[in-house]
């Protein structure tokens, strides 16, 4: 009766339990999976010795997760000095270990039925219906989906820049209408709906639970905060995962904060989970935010763009979209006098429209200077100055839009 053992790691039962049933097709009628019923530990390893000296054929699956385990290094180690020949199956694109260099390994990353699963996006119901410019912020997450040593790619910009509009338009031409390129699995959450004032309690329990749901954990409410975030990590890597997290600064400590934090993650699940991507991802990443993470930024594997510029065509084209009266010099002065800033423009824009009979020369009448270049922010907060004085004075329409706009952050109450 020919004899089979099969050494893995124990996030790869479910695949390995389908394989089993290969192996007693081919006539393997006993099967000895060693972690199937029990976790091995030093009492239970004598009875692992046995099942590998009787073998007639040692399997041992190569993943993500068997890579790293202590137990099937040990199993690979033991059977081979009982002159066993180990059969290294590879199912996903993990790391060779150094004992396998040189040697050859099946390879059964192509064609697994299980290879390709998407969760419903969050996001892409909020695409913007015209989106004007950013190429080159486009071809960077291109290149950051393609670089395995990127594991995080970081979108920072203020409320209402664009950062969800970008990773939105990226996922609709670059992903979901090619077929999803290199992806085996996609999951994406919003933290917006928790909103974004700093009196809030926010929590990444919601999104926790459902991921590790969603990446085959069976018990997504097992073990502390940290040890859920971990635990997801692990589930992330056995797959080339496209993971999207945007708007998760109403999990951080706000720019107001005096305790030297501003910018930290304020809950251990998600810290730990993305200090876990960080430090191993098969897959990427990408965070929005309008603070800096950080709990990451002394990873080399982490990398953070700023979206505040907004190139000068991109610029004219948007002005041109609003039906604004004027030349393409007004709109360059304009661009100029703002830096480039993307809200600033976008917000100035929209308020020239609405309030100022669509006249680009009014642009001046919000006191924009050379000067305010000088000082961060000070443009920005002299363009919403405007809007929102604009919006106070009109009727209760215009009111209730300022009441939303609060609600999403993009004015302080």
């Amino acid at each position: 009766m020919p004899r089979a053992f099969i050494s893995h790691s124990s996030p790869d039962d479910r695949y390995v339990q389908e394989f089993v049933q290969l192996v007693r097709s081919l006539g393997y009628s006993d099967v000895f999976n060693d972690s199937h019923t029990i976790e091995p530990d030093e009492e239970f390893w004598p009875k692992i010795e046995q099942g590998i000296r009787d073998c007639d054929a040692f399997v041992v699956i190569l993943s993500h997760a068997s890579v790293q385990s202590y137990w099937v290094d040990r199993e690979v180690q033991f059977a081979r000095e009982q002159g066993k020949t180990v059969i290294p199956i590879r199912i996903d694109d993990c790391k060779l270990p150094a004992g396998f260099d040189g040697r050859d390994v099946i390879e059964l990353r192509q064609g697994r039925g299980d290879r390709v699963k998407i969760a419903p996006s969050r996001l892409t119901r909020h695409a913007a219906r015209n989106f004007f410019g950013r190429e080159q912020e486009l071809q960077l997450i291109d290149k950051a989906w393609a670089d395995s040593g990127t594991h995080i790619l970081s979108l920072v910009a203020w409320g209402g820049v664009g950062k969800t509009a970008l990773v939105t338009q990226w996922l609709s031409t670059r992903m979901i209408a090619t077929g999803w390129p290199g992806v085996e699995r996609y999951f994406d959450w919003s933290f917006y709906s928790q909103g974004t004032g700093e009196s809030r309690q926010t929590s990444s329990a919601l999104f926790i639970h459902e991921a590790l749901k969603f990446f085959g954990d069976p018990d997504p409410t097992l073990g502390t905060e940290w040890e859920r975030g971990e635990r997801l990590a692990g589930l992330i890597r056995q797959h080339r995962t496209l993971l999207v997290l945007d708007g998760i600064e109403p999990l951080q400590y706000p720019p107001t904060d005096r305790s030297g934090q501003v910018g930290r993650l304020k809950d251990s699940a998600l810290e730990s989970l993305l200090q876990s991507l960080a430090q191993d991802n098969n897959g990427l990443c990408i965070v929005t935010s309008r603070e800096h993470l950080t709990n990451i930024d002394s990873f080399p594997t982490q990398k953070e763009h700023k979206l505040d510029k907004l190139m000068l065509d991109a610029a004219v084209r948007l002005i041109r979209h609003l039906q604004l009266i004027g030349s393409d010099n007004e709109i360059q002065e304009m661009w100029d006098a703002l830096d480039g800033h993307a809200l600033s423009i976008l917000q100035l824009g929209r308020l020239l429209a609405r309030g100022y009979g669509k006249d680009l020369r009014k642009w001046r009448d919000v006191g924009i200077t050379q000067s305010d270049k000088l000082h961060q922010g000070r443009s920005t907060m002299k363009v919403m100055a405007k809007y929102e004085s604009w919006l106070l004075s009109g009727d209760k329409d215009r009111q209730l839009e300022l009441a939303i706009l609060r609600l999403l952050g993009l004015f302080e109450k």
